[in-house]
């Protein structure tokens, strides 16, 4: 494990660490700051932790939102086309999954070692969904997890056997060809070039392919369904390239505004191209891909000029605490979410009774929505930190 931090899947490894069968949990002093890895080829940035723990706490933000994001708007996911704030939490998680890749040393990317990490950490998704019920007949088979490691492979693939200026080929391509599938491709019973939730070629293929008990609580398409892993490896892509940019620059003001200036220039694309196809998390559009991956270049270079370039680490600490150990915050956090949701109370279940204790002694279910949030973000920052004091970090 590295001496300032140890990475889980999507983090930067610059030290060799002992292995496990799967998982491992490995002890290390804990530094802060910019390290060059022995040998050459690793460099990690504070920075890079701290946006990826700023995206672990968005993530528990909008998952204990309430009911549609009930606390605040802009914490629930935009109900179809459209975009909130809670649209940019997951591609700027899938973002830095990429940079960290560039980041890392090149040993990180042989093949069996980027397919055993992706197995596992889509077998840890699987065993998320199954939580508490184990109804394996009714079994989510995609999730969040999933959408990561599938991304993470096919993007890590991409990298390790295409040189730059073919990536670049292959991300279009792969925009392109997601947006001619989606507008182009009949789908019995709808024909063809409809983005309605029951039109959708994305719907079609979860269905036929997953099996129609298998989707989100039945419906498809599946939020991290099978199409929109291929645009979504594209965001991971695009981090790559991001973290090549700061792997191989100087550290200084002129990096970040160009890193900056280019986030902006993406957005304006994504934008630009909302106007032929929407911007839709669910189906993860091309349009969305190219405008969350400048929206998240933007905030990685904002990081980077804070964090590296005005050496403002202990502000960043908080949020690099989560992100260096991201896998057992979303994990753990996730797991507390799915045993209240789905263990019954009353007429409810123990989520709704939670949100209602907290409502009721916050004065509201906004407010109550609000201390909900504060307090999970809190007490699982409180296991990041003594995790982090005790040097202990996991890895996949």
């Amino acid at each position: 494990m590295n001496r300032a931090g140890a990475p889980c899947v999507w983090e930067v490894d610059t030290h060799p660490v002992r292995k496990g069968p799967s998982m491992s949990v490995a002890t290390a002093p804990a530094t802060a700051g910019t390290r060059a890895a022995p040998g050459g080829g690793g460099r990690r940035l504070t920075s890079v932790d701290a946006v990826r723990g700023l995206a672990v706490a968005g993530m528990l933000a909008v998952n204990n939102a309430g009911a549609a994001g009930g606390a605040y708007p802009q914490l629930g996911h935009a109900d179809w086309h459209g975009f909130r704030l809670a649209d940019l939490v997951f591609p700027l998680f899938l973002f830095v999954v990429g940079t960290s890749m560039a980041l890392g040393p090149g040993r990180r990317l042989s093949l069996p070692r980027v397919l055993r990490r992706a197995v596992v950490l889509f077998g840890l998704g699987l065993a998320l969904n199954a939580v508490p019920l184990f109804d394996w007949s009714q079994l989510r088979i995609m999730g969040v997890l999933q959408r990561i490691a599938l991304a993470y492979l096919l993007a890590a693939v991409i990298v390790r056997l295409v040189p730059l200026w073919g990536q670049l080929a292959v991300g279009a391509a792969l925009l392109l060809g997601h947006w001619a599938l989606s507008v182009r491709v009949s789908v019995p019973g709808h024909g063809a070039g409809s983005l309605e939730r029951a039109g959708s070629v994305a719907a079609w293929v979860d269905e036929s392919v997953l099996g129609p008990a298998h989707g989100y609580f039945g419906t498809f398409p599946d939020p991290e369904g099978l199409l929109g892993t291929l645009t979504a490896a594209v965001t991971v892509l695009a981090g790559y390239w991001a973290g090549r940019a700061l792997r191989d620059a100087p550290v200084r003001l002129r990096t970040a505004l160009l890193l900056a200036a280019a986030g902006v220039a993406a957005a304006a694309v994504g934008t630009a191209w909302a106007r032929a196809l929407p911007l839709n998390k669910q189906l993860w559009t091309s349009s969305y891909t190219v405008y969350t991956a400048g929206l998240s270049l933007v905030v990685v270079a904002a990081a980077y000029l804070l964090v590296e370039v005005g050496r403002a680490r202990r502000a960043a600490w908080p949020f690099a605490v989560l992100g260096r150990n991201a896998i057992v915050v979303y994990l753990g956090a996730e797991l507390v979410r799915h045993v209240l949701r789905d263990t019954p109370v009353g007429d409810g279940s123990a989520l709704d009774a939670t949100n209602a204790w907290f409502a009721a002694r916050a004065g509201g279910d906004v407010a109550g929505a609000l201390a909900f949030i504060a307090v999970m973000i809190g007490g699982w920052w409180l296991v990041a930190a003594a995790l982090h004091w005790r040097s202990w970090y996991v890895r996949i």
